[in-house]
C-alpha cells in the first residue's frame, strides 16, 4: 500500500506543478496585458483631448482586457496566497486550528468556484451558438471572451482543490501548517 501512496502522491506533485506553471504563465501574461491596457488607455486620452480625436476601439477592448486580467489572473493569484482575507481569527488560534479554518473556508471557496464555472462554460457555449456579439460598431465575438473566463474560473477551482488537499494532508500530520509551504505538496 505504501507504494500506492507514493504514486499518489508523485501524481499530485505532477498535477499541481503543472497548474503551477499553467497559472504564473498566465499571471505574466496578464501582468502584460495590465501595462498594455494602461498603454492603450493614454493613447485614447492623448487622442480624445489633444486631438479631438477619439477612437472606436479602445474602451471597448479595454473592457474585455480587464475582464481576463481578473478571470485568467485569478488561478495565479490563489497559488501566491493572494486574495484578500480576514487574517485576525488566525492570530489566536492555533496552527491545527488555522488549517482548519484555511480547509473550510477553501471548501465553501470550492462550491462557489464550482458553480461560477458551470456557468460560465454554460454561458461560452451560448455565446458561440447564438453568435453573440458586442452591442458596439466593432461586433466583437464574445464568445471567445467568454471562454478564456471559463478557463481561469477552472483553473482556479483546480487551484483551490490542490490547496485543500495540502490543508488536509497537514492536518493529518504532527505538525500543521496553518500556511502550507509555496514549493506545495513537497513542502508538507
Amino acid at each position: 500500500m505504501r507504494d500506492g501512496g507514493q504514486v499518489l502522491k508523485k501524481a499530485m506533485a505532477y498535477l499541481e506543478g503543472t497548474i503551477r506553471s499553467v497559472s504564473s504563465m498566465l499571471g505574466m501574461l496578464m501582468g502584460s496585458l495590465v501595462f498594455l491596457m494602461a498603454t492603450i488607455t493614454s493613447y485614447e486620452v492623448v487622442m480624445r483631448y489633444a486631438f479631438d480625436h477619439p477612437s472606436v476601439w479602445v474602451l471597448e477592448y479595454s473592457k474585455f482586457m480587464l475582464l481576463l486580467v481578473v478571470f485568467l489572473g485569478a488561478a495565479y493569484t490563489q497559488f501566491q496566497r493572494g486574495h484578500v482575507r480576514v487574517d485576525i481569527l488566525y492570530n489566536f488560534l492555533g496552527q491545527k486550528a488555522g488549517a482548519a479554518l484555511n480547509l473550510a473556508t477553501s471548501l465553501l471557496a470550492l462550491v462557489f468556484c464550482v458553480f461560477l464555472t458551470w456557468a460560465t462554460w454554460h454561458e461560452a457555449l451560448l455565446m458561440f451558438k447564438g453568435d453573440f456579439r458586442s452591442d458596439t460598431i466593432l461586433k466583437t465575438p464574445l464568445g471567445p471572451i467568454q471562454t478564456a473566463l471559463a478557463i481561469g474560473v477552472s483553473l482556479l477551482c483546480l487551484v483551490i482543490i490542490i490547496h485543500i488537499i495540502q490543508y488536509i494532508v497537514a492536518l493529518s500530520t504532527r505538525v500543521a501548517e496553518a500556511k502550507p509551504s509555496q514549493k506545495g505538496l513537497e513542502g508538507l
